[in-house]
């Protein structure tokens, strides 16, 4: 393997000294930058496997430097040095592709430890891109069944089937009927079928309804009925004649990254709560007086032996009770987090739902609340609990905005689309977002709030979840006229039963043995 070539930006005449000889010594080829400026003129001239970089340089931020690089080389891995570790650095770092932090004062172990574990990123990234091309390219008939191709199975077609078993994604292929031809250990272990369960069945038995045409993300269902989130990438295979032979699937494992969102979420939740633990004091208060004031009152009757006022009193008592005993359970429901589901949902009656739990809180207390909602909506399909936090947060945005106007019209509109599906709006009367500031509403830790009254996480998070759910959302915003945001929903595919039934009813059709959703 060539010498790794690494780029390392660093201010810090000593660090980036220490850093040098370290790597030098180890028989790197290096380049040194003292700014991001230097650096991204040395990454023009030359190509680098990793880069080490300051967070904190004069005239960038190194993770903003990192992305530009990236940008341009997605193979190039960094290794991101600070002397601070928090969540906004942790995260921002993340999704430039870094995979852990180089904290300052760090040692040599330290430092080649990172080194490594970058390096063998970078090759795994660069093989992986290699095995899709190969994968991409070739140009096979894949015809005959599988049992027949395996028995005379020349050194091509064998290199061809061990190179596909080493892919570390699922990749199932079909021929022009849709019927499947190869289905590697990855697909094996992501669905719980063997091989020969599968060869010569539709794709539909797979995927349990149509194939995409082109990348989506979908949920799908294991042998054993578990459902996994995969985002497939399909590639129609063409002969020299540019005729389609037959249909590539790339299929990609996306529990793990879902399970980390589903911890954001989880944590925004919590993080809300937090932020309305003032508001949720001062609703407290009043039924709490009332309580305190009765049971006086009951008491100075019983001590004059008026049982029939003390009797009054205490009946008084028992709605501010009930009100103190909901809003406990909504705080409670609130905070807690809950397991991923999908199923039907009736968005009038879940906006309904909310609207009622907000209410006690305070989040619209002080709002003039319109509800526009169209009579027989279709269903949209998704997890309750994330479409909640989804219009929960928007609401409470929406609130937010309009605390200082003298006008708070908060608007919730459901409407059915041409195509189906559902167009949701949420609209404030309040202070505006200036168009400047539009494009940057939905990026991680962006907020217009001062500080310690917002996360910048709640309009991310809700772009997160709708893209998910295969659903869009625009805003439209004048300052000091108020803003929209839409959310435009699919149509309602069949799910549960009636899409059990359609897979086995198409399975069955086409002879598929011993099918489980």
């Amino acid at each position: 393997m060539p010498t790794a070539r690494i780029l390392v930006v660093e201010d810090e005449d000593l660090v980036r000294q220490f850093v040098e000889a370290v790597l030098v010594r180890k028989g790197y080829d290096i380049q040194t930058a003292e700014t991001a400026e230097a650096g991204l003129e040395q990454f023009g001239q030359h190509s680098f496997h990793v880069v080490i970089s300051d967070v904190n340089l004069p005239d960038m931020d190194g993770i903003e430097m990192v992305k530009q690089m990236r940008a341009s080389d997605p193979t190039i891995v960094p290794v991101v040095m600070t002397a601070r570790r928090d969540q906004e650095t942790a995260v921002r770092a993340m999704e430039c592709g870094a995979q852990d932090f180089l904290m300052k004062p760090f040692n040599l172990h330290q430092l080649m430890n990172r080194l490594n574990h970058a390096l063998q990123e970078q090759q795994r990234i660069v093989d992986t891109r290699v095995l899709i091309g190969d994968l991409i390219q070739t140009r096979s008939t894949l015809q005959q069944q599988v049992q027949e191709r395996e028995d005379r199975l020349t050194k091509t077609e064998l290199y061809l089937h061990h190179m596909i078993d080493a892919a570390p994604f699922g990749v199932v292929s079909t021929d022009r009927e849709g019927r499947i031809l190869t289905f590697n250990d990855k697909a094996e272990r992501m669905y719980g079928y063997q091989r020969g369960e599968v060869i010569g069945h539709p794709i539909g038995f797979l995927f349990s309804k149509s194939p995409p045409s082109d990348s989506e993300k979908a949920y799908h269902r294991r042998k054993d009925g578990e459902g996994i989130p995969v985002l497939v990438h399909v590639q129609d295979i063409v002969d020299d004649q540019g005729l389609e032979i037959a249909h590539l699937y790339m299929l990609e494992d996306r529990s793990e990254r879902e399970q980390l969102e589903r911890q954001l979420l989880s944590a925004d939740r919590l993080s809300l709560l937090g932020q309305m633990a003032p508001r949720i004091g001062h609703e407290f208060k009043t039924p709490l007086q009332l309580i305190s004031g009765h049971a006086e009152l009951a008491l100075m009757s019983l001590n004059q032996n008026e049982i029939d006022h003390a009797r009054s009193s205490l009946e008084q008592i028992q709605p501010s009770i009930q009100q103190v005993l909901h809003m406990i359970r909504e705080m409670i429901n609130l905070g807690k987090p809950e397991e991923s589901r999908e199923e039907a949902v009736d968005l009038k009656e879940e906006l309904k739902r909310l609207l009622n739990m907000l209410r006690p809180l305070g989040a619209i207390k002080y709002c003039e609340v319109k509800e526009i909602f169209e009579d027989n909506l279709p269903l949209v399909y998704g997890d309750p609990t994330q479409l909640e936090q989804v219009f929960r947060n928007l609401i409470v945005n929406a609130a937010h905005a309009m605390e200082s106007c003298s006008e708070r019209i908060l608007t919730l509109q459901l409407e059915r689309t041409e195509n189906g599906g559902v167009r949701a709006v949420v609209r404030d009367t309040g202070e505006g977002i200036p168009e400047s500031h539009l494009e940057q509403i939905f990026e991680p830790f962006y907020t217009t709030k001062e500080d310690g009254h917002g996360t910048g996480l709640g309009l991310p998070i809700v772009k997160s979840v709708l893209e998910r759910h295969g659903a869009t959302i625009e805003v439209e915003s004048r300052v000091n006229q108020g803003t929209a945001f839409v959310l435009i929903f699919p149509e309602h595919k069949p799910v549960g039963d009636d899409l059990v039934q359609a897979s086995v009813t198409e399975a069955s059709e086409n002879g598929a043995p011993n099918f489980v959703p």
